[in-house]
């Protein structure tokens, strides 16, 4: 007898429930990177990620290769996944589900970095989620190096461990957005590793 898939709350999945339920639906490039930032200034103020993904670059900014096998597990349980047009295209749809068998249950830094991140995100296009991603240092870092080598950096590993004068190279010195919400983001990324770029900031806030 085959046996059922395990279940188990990991941190990525809680990361994953928690995001889609404060968002009610989601479309996956979006919910991707929604994770991809808080996971992001989770490291800058603790060393460490919140879900323990390994984050890779592709077309639309960072990927999680923990999310496809974390869906197969909680779709029809805590999340309900559809395929349906989002503006001109069709995506995946992320949803709370039917029958949860656990709850998110993080930790209150961990939520606290979560609804940070959603307070910056819920209200952007997926495209503008997409700029937002690809302006932070590490992403900035990777499209440095394809530029100077010519090889393009897909399926690479994005580095959330960079040194001071790397973060500080790749920063823009555009000044920041003047929005509380949005300010007080740009100052724990600029203490840590100058992460966000004023001007995605700007679009993010218009």
């Amino acid at each position: 007898m085959t046996q059922p898939t395990k279940f188990l709350p990991s941190r990525f999945r809680r990361a994953l429930l928690y995001v889609v339920e404060a968002l009610g639906s989601v479309s996956v490039t979006k919910l991707q990177k929604v994770l991809y930032l808080a996971d992001l200034e989770h490291h800058a103020l603790t060393g460490t990620t919140m879900t323990g993904a390994r984050w890779v670059r592709y077309t639309h900014g960072p990927m999680a290769k923990a999310l496809l096998p974390s869906t197969q597990v909680v779709d029809g349980h805590e999340i309900e996944v559809s395929n349906e047009p989002v503006g001109p295209y069709d995506a995946r749809v992320y949803r709370p589900g039917p029958a949860p068998r656990f709850r998110p249950n993080l930790a209150p830094e961990e939520k606290a970095t979560l609804d940070r991140i959603l307070a910056l995100v819920r209200q952007l296009t997926t495209k503008d989620a997409i700029a937002l991603a690809y302006n932070t240092a590490p992403m900035r870092l990777l499209q440095r190096i394809e530029g100077e080598t010519g090889q393009i950096q897909l399926d690479v590993e994005i580095p959330f461990e960079l040194d001071d004068a790397t973060s500080a190279d790749v920063a823009s010195p555009e000044p920041a957005a003047d929005v509380a919400a949005v300010v007080a983001f740009k100052r724990r990324e600029r203490e840590r590793v100058r992460d966000l770029q004023e001007a995605a900031i700007s679009r993010a806030t218009r």
